[in-house]
């Protein structure tokens, strides 16, 4: 019975070959080109101006504070969450793009950034100096099931491996 069921080498090796040849053929035949042409909102690649928008530089994410790790230790915190959201990264005039991107969700800054964006905003870590990222669960974001609401205590008893 096992014998019947396992996929051996040579079957492999045909079914990767059938595969292959089947892309190749289904490229060169335009179908791949047709079935995309039958989704709705999508654009046809050769109209959409290339390089036309810049490329956002992250800025730098804003730290929520300093925490005490096990043994003494100075780390700096981030409490980051991540959403979806539209961005405009197509040139103008054609439509928003519907992305995932994370932010800060708290800083010990009052004029900081808490933004979400994609590319995203950037983690400055020192050399020298521990860095303890936790994801927090927006309220207005149902999506993020498995974060929890307050990670540091956790993250803060298991850094205590870490070396300088």
């Amino acid at each position: 019975m096992a014998d019947e069921t396992m996929l051996t080498r040579r079957n492999f090796v045909r079914l990767t070959g059938a595969s292959t040849l089947a892309l190749f053929f289904t490229d060169r035949l335009g179908v791949t080109r047709q079935l995309f042409a039958q989704i709705p909102d999508t654009l046809d690649p050769a109209t959409v101006a290339k390089f036309a928008t810049p490329m956002l530089i992250p800025p730098v994410m804003p730290r929520a504070g300093r925490i005490t790790l096990a043994g003494g230790k100075n780390a700096d915190y981030y409490e980051i969450s991540m959403k979806q959201f539209t961005q405009q990264i197509l040139p103008e005039g054609l439509p928003r793009t519907t992305v995932w991107g994370y932010g800060a969700v708290a800083s010990e800054s009052q004029r900081a950034l808490l933004v979400h964006n994609a590319p995203s905003l950037t983690i400055e870590a020192q050399w020298n100096r521990h860095t303890v990222c936790c994801r927090r669960r927006q309220p207005t974001n149902p999506v993020d099931l498995t974060a929890t609401e307050s990670c540091a205590p956790q993250l803060a008893a298991r850094t205590s491996h870490f070396r300088s």
